[in-house]
Formats: C-alpha cells, structure tokens, sequence
C-alpha cells in the first residue's frame, strides 16, 4: 500500500514539473493533462476527432502542445494563430510526417503528398501544375459531356429512390481519368454490371482502390507511429492492410500505363506527359514515381470532391428555400434553351455561396493532412521544436463563434457581396507550400455538377422529414449513412432533357 502511494506522488509530481515548470522555461505553448496523453488517442475516432480537439482548444486555447503517446502534436484552432503559422513558418512545417500511409501508399515518401520538402518534391509540384495549365482549357469541355452523361443517367430513374454518393464517384472518376489516362467507362452504368469488357473491370477495380486507399488513410489511426514500442511488438496490421491493397493498385496502374505505352497514344493525358517526360529524364520519372503520382492524384481527388457534392445537396434538402433560390438564379442567367456551361458559373454568385458555405461546414479534411516542423521555430511567440507533427483543426476556424455568426447554420447568404476572402479564416483546401494541388480543378467539378443537377431537377427527400447529417469518424468528414434522394426532371426542362 505505501508503494502504490509512493507511486502516486512520484506521478503526480512528475506532471506537474512536466506540465507547470518545463513548459514554462522553455517557452512551450500551453499543453493540458488529458486522455490524449496517458492513453493515446485512439479511443477518441469513436467520435469525430476534429469536434474533440476543438472542445480542448475552446477550453484550453488556440495554440497547444499535445502529445499523441509519444510525439509531440502542435494543435492550431483558430484563424490569427493560423495565419502566424502559415506567414512565418510555412517552409519550416513544409514536411510529412512518417505515417504508415505515407511509406505505402506514397512510395516510401517519394510522391507529391507524403515527400519531404526538398528538390524532388518541387519538380513533382512543379510537374503537376505544368500538365494542369495545359488541360485548363480541355477540362469544360470533359466535363461538360461526363455530367451529361449523369443526367442521362438520372432521366432513365423513374422516381425511384437513388444513392447519390456512387453517381458522384463514377462522375469525378471519369473526368479524372480522362484526364490521366485518356479514357473513362464506356457505360456510367457498368460498374453495376457483373459483366463488361476487360478494360472497364479495370477501370472499376482502379475506383475501388482509389476509394479504399483513401479510407484506410483516413479511418484507421497509426498506433506505431504514436507508440513505436507497439512496431517492435508486431503490431504493423495497418501496415500490412496497406501493403496488400497497394500491390493491387500497382498491378492496375503499371497495366494501363503499359497500355498506353504500347499502342504510343498521342491523346492528351496525364500519363503520356508523364511518358514523354520519362524519356528526357528518366531519373525523376521512373515507373514508380510515374504510377504512384497516378494513384495518388486520383485517390486524393476523387473523395474529397464527391464528398463535398454529397454535404451539398444534404444541405440543400434540408433547406429547401436555398435549394430553391439557386434555381432561380440558373433560370434567369441559363434559361431552359441550354445546358449549363462553364462560363456561367462566373454569374452565378448565390451557386457559388452555396459551395464555399458546405465547405466551411464540412471540409472534406477538417485536420488537413498532418505536417511536421524542420527545425525549432516560433510559433505565437512559442517555441515549438523541430519534429513537432502540426495539425490545423480547420472545422474549429470554421466554427469560430469569434469569426463566424452562428456558426453551425447553413447561411450561403453570409459569403454574398464579399469579394476576395480572408484565406485563413476558410481555408478547406489548406494553405501554403502544401495546399491540395488540385483544388482548382475540384472547385470546378463541384460547382459545375451540383449546379447542372439543380439546374435540370426537382429533388426531394427519401423517407425521413430531414437529412440525417451525423458524420463519420477518421480523419476525413463523410456523411455516416448514405444520402437517398429523389428527383424527377423539371418541366420546364422536358424539351431539353429529351434531346440529351
């Protein structure tokens, strides 16, 4: 019994110099005794995490050093403390930390998302704005015939209940890869068959890995990195999930390159710049730079865009007058003689409130994807060390109460008349050296797509009075059930609709 009290003393007297007189003589930023610490955090994915830390931080302060087992976690919940960061330290926090998903499914660091910031890293990004500036002008028109095909799609229902979130996968999907690889399905609907061409199982096996790959990434946690004495215990099942998911992803794409490469296809797409770049310097372009920048650019750009259609339209449902006043402002600006195209999207305001309220809402990565410092810096006046993991809680600045009036209600209204943005106080695509690559492009793809189905479609609710709008757990912000709706072509659009 003395033992056990003499144990107590010791731990409770260790914290508090660890927590009151460490912190202070070394100017770290506020820390605060919690699960997180003595456990870990893997209790807490049993609920949205981002809502957890950001219950810390409103407690505790926007600037904290937290420790996820063993490593320290500099945690950033607000928009000033953000824009200090990102000012003064956006080259110091340019790096990755070394997660499971980064040796994986990023080729041992080596791919755009999860490398280090170095040299190769540039010449990656530099590679991928390069081919993005070509295509700028070949995406409206792609994109333009793959939503036609997904009204074509959605006339054939007859008002019958339908899952939007698979619509929206195969619909970014195909845009997607006929831009990297010059073809797409040759049927929106063969994924749901159980026959088809060679080619097609293929290309549905690649949307399968892109889907999986992304969930793993942002589902499951990594104990080994937060506790490495587990990694020398054995436990590496995440790991190993990865691994076998990958080697099928490889075998996938290695197959449409070599395609590709043997019939010598001169149809623009990524692969084939890729190919041809290959041939002038085949030290940065190696097969598996190739094939892993492939897999990764479709993965990270498929789900966050068909998750932010999917918060959309759930929105829009539960707030029909919304709904409703965005087809009035696509009537009067498109009428009923055409299909929507892309250069109206610059005239329609109201459209685009929509989309930049869903994602202050639910961005699609509420924590951004982790970086990780290179050296001691800053940080609010803070010393932070170097190999500190950075997480910015973006759902926490999006749900300031300080930055944002009510916060948590739906209001596009809120974004009306404001030109230009405060880029640290909405920031879902992050910011800085490390921003997605792609966000241009998903803004297009969302913004074209929900407008064009609202522009050709009354939507209504399956079953329930209200969306169900509880989210998933992880590390990304999905819907937990799937959306079910119901929609039946406008009438004021039959005359345009039947000649599609």
């Amino acid at each position: 019994m003395e033992a056990l009290i003499y144990i107590s003393v010791l731990v409770l007297a260790w914290y508090i110099f660890d927590r009151y007189l460490i912190t202070k003589i070394k100017n770290l930023p506020p820390t605060t005794w919690s699960a997180l610490s003595v456990i870990g955090f893997r209790s807490y994915f049993k609920r949205p995490i981002h809502r957890i830390l950001s219950h810390i931080a409103n407690c505790h302060g926007p600037i904290l050093l937290l420790r996820f087992g063993c490593r320290r976690v500099l945690l950033i919940s607000s928009a000033s403390a953000a824009e200090d960061l990102f000012k003064n330290n956006d080259v110091v926090f340019a790096n990755r930390p070394k997660l499971v998903p980064g040796k994986v499914f990023g080729c041992n660091f080596t791919n755009l998302a999860w490398a280090s910031y170095d040299s190769h890293w540039k010449h990656l990004r530099s590679c991928v704005s390069c081919f993005e500036k070509q295509q700028s002008q070949r995406l409206p028109d792609l994109l333009a015939d793959e939503v036609k095909l997904l009204i074509r799609q959605l006339c054939c229902n007859n008002n019958d209940a339908i899952q939007l979130k698979p619509m929206f996968q195969e619909l970014v999907f195909n845009v997607m890869m006929r831009m990297y690889a010059g073809k797409s399905f040759s049927d929106r609907s063969c994924r749901y068959k159980t026959t088809g061409q060679q080619k097609e199982n293929e290309l549905i096996s690649l949307l399968e890995y892109a889907i999986h790959s992304f969930k793993m990434t942002t589902a499951e946690s990594d104990l080994t990195y937060f506790r490495p004495i587990l990694k020398l215990l054995g436990v590496t099942g995440l790991e190993q999930r990865c691994t076998q998911l990958q080697r099928k992803g490889d075998s996938l794409i290695h197959n449409l390159i070599n395609k590709i490469r043997e019939k010598s296809l001169k149809e623009e797409s990524l692969i084939q710049f890729l190919l041809d770049k290959q041939k002038e310097d085949p030290l940065n372009y190696t097969k598996e730079i190739i094939s892993g920048l492939v897999l990764e650019l479709v993965s990270a750009g498929i789900n966050p865009s068909v998750g932010i259609l999917e918060w959309a339209f759930a929105l829009l449902l539960n707030h029909p007058h919304v709904l409703q006043k965005a087809q009035n402002e696509i009537d009067n600006n498109v009428g009923n003689k055409r299909f929507l195209e892309q250069p109206d999207l610059n005239n329609l305001p109201y459209l685009n409130c929509i989309v930049k309220e869903t994602m202050r809402l639910y961005p699609a990565a509420p924590l951004l994807v982790p970086h990780e410092s290179s050296k001691d810096c800053k940080v609010g006046g803070y010393n932070v060390p170097k190999g500190t993991m950075l997480m910015v809680n973006v759902w926490a600045i999006h749900n300031d109460p300080n930055t944002w009036e009510k916060p948590r209600n739906f209001n596009p209204e809120r974004f009306e008349g404001i030109v230009g943005k405060d880029e640290f106080k909405l920031m879902p695509f992050g910011h800085g050296l490390r921003s997605c690559p792609g966000k241009h492009m998903a803004m297009r793809v969302i913004t074209m797509a929900l407008g064009s189905l609202i522009h050709c479609f009354d939507w209504g609710m399956f079953g329930e009075e209200r969306v169900d709008m509880t989210e998933q757990t992880g590390l990304a912000l999905f819907k937990d059930k799937p959306l079910m709706v119901v929609c039946r072509p406008r009438s004021k659009m039959n005359d345009l609709l039947s000649q599609i």
